[in-house]
């Protein structure tokens, strides 16, 4: 049975019914997208693996080429005799070495296209490694990394540091428990794309952010076979994300930190993302907007957990949204939640009352109102979630003019409603 749920209005101290929320939202509202509002499109969901164009850098302080005539033949003798804020940049070449920042805070970056300035590790251990303290300025980019392994972080080993991997290729790395590794760091992936890595044993991991925080923007990950696509002990924030990772076990597993997905989408084999805090004050976040999340078994599944949910989709065989004993201002709205047994399963925990879903009670005595049933008519779930012409869910989500979508229609349940209408990229 589908089961589609619209929750206008939230007791305490959330008013969804006129745009108003006082649980602060941490982003601000950045999307500048001009394209349709995907109201009746099955649009291109095929992912961006880079402009193809040479990157716009500043002057280099020093230059690499392997193949001479630069100031330096390898990036190891470059970090060398660099100091920190210096700029060191990368000629087209296939660099055959591991790179250790060795605590210098440099911005390393290639001069061409990622795809030809490649850094193919020499030995089995992390390609790229930042572990003694490296601060604000550290950065790779418009790089190629491959053929890393062994130990913790076969592609990039980050501990103890500020990093920065942007417009980058991850690719054939193996022999690891994970491909990226933090811990006690603040790590930023943008613009990274991520595939044919493996890890080395069945609890594997493609990410582990031990500690720290986390930003993905624009990061897009296909997984090879392991339990986790990202492992967290820390904040995370994936914007305008792909977690292809249907062989993946799960898709993000959250134990002691918190996630926020915008405009994303997620997909494991048994629960896409798995959230769990302990029985103290509930504000570790499981937030959602303008997202997909699929799961073999469970869309999101959570305990202990502060959930909110605007105009995103979760879908799983058994269910959509599994809650236990949530947040008092948590709160579920212009989304849709399908489960063969239940859209929205909840434990009947007290704090469940603070939810004031308006409309008729879905599946396993949620208690909502203003719920929309019938054939959601997606464009070709769980693949595609756009919606077609006659579909119940276009022109059904919260009134609010504020959240109209980008033409001004009213705003459409689901991930591709809203002032973030375009959705996942």
């Amino acid at each position: 049975m589908l089961l589609f749920l619209l929750a206008c209005k939230v007791q305490g101290s959330i008013e969804l019914g006129n745009g108003t929320d006082t649980g602060a939202d941490p982003l601000p509202d950045t999307a500048t997208d001009s394209g349709d509002s995907g109201e009746n499109i099955g649009g291109d969901t095929s992912e961006d693996t880079g402009s193809g164009e040479v990157p716009d850098e500043p002057t280099p302080t020093v230059v690499v080429d392997c193949n001479g005539g630069a100031d330096f033949t390898t990036i190891t003798e470059a970090i060398a005799a660099s100091t920190s804020g210096d700029r060191i940049g990368l000629r087209a070449c296939t660099y055959t070495e591991n790179v250790d920042y060795r605590g210098k805070a440099l911005d390393i970056y290639g001069l061409d296209v990622r795809e030809k300035v490649i850094i193919e590790a020499a030995s089995r251990a992390p390609v790229v490694t930042a572990a003694r303290g490296e601060s604000i300025g550290t950065r790779l980019a418009h790089v190629t990394l491959t053929g890393g392994g062994g130990g913790y972080g076969s592609a990039l080993y980050v501990d103890r540091a500020l990093f920065t991997l942007e417009d980058a290729v991850v690719r054939d790395n193996g022999s690891a428990s994970s491909t990226f590794y933090q811990s006690a760091a603040s790590v930023r992936l943008v613009d990274v794309v991520a595939y044919d890595n493996e890890t080395s044993s069945r609890q594997g991991m493609e990410v582990f952010a031990n500690d720290g925080s986390m930003h993905a923007v624009g990061f897009h990950l296909t997984c090879g076979r392991t339990a986790y696509a990202i492992y967290q002990h820390v904040d995370l924030l994936l914007t305008d994300s792909t977690l292809d990772c249907a062989d993946a076990e799960y898709g993000v597993m959250i134990d002691g930190g918190e996630v926020h997905v915008r405009r994303s989408r997620i997909e494991a084999s048994s629960v896409g993302i798995y959230a769990e805090d302990n029985n103290d004050t509930r504000n570790e976040r499981v937030w959602l907007f303008n997202s997909i999340v699929v799961g073999g078994d469970q869309g999101v599944a959570t305990s202990f957990m502060h959930v909110k949910v605007r105009n995103s989709v979760l879908w799983g065989s058994d269910r959509g949204l599994s809650l236990g004993h949530p947040h008092l201002d948590s709160y579920l709205y212009a989304s849709a939640f399908i489960g063969d047994r239940c859209g929205v399963d909840d434990d009947g925990d007290p704090y469940v009352a603070g939810w004031n879903a308006l409309g008729e009670s879905p599946l396993c005595g949620f208690p909502g109102t203003d719920t929309v049933s019938g054939e959601p008519l997606f464009a070709d779930a769980p693949a595609d979630f756009h919606l077609l012409e006659g579909s119940p869910l276009i022109d059904a989500g919260d009134p609010d003019p504020g959240e109209n979508d980008d033409d001004d229609t009213r705003n459409d349940i689901g991930a591709y409603g809203g002032p973030e209408a375009n959705g996942p990229r």
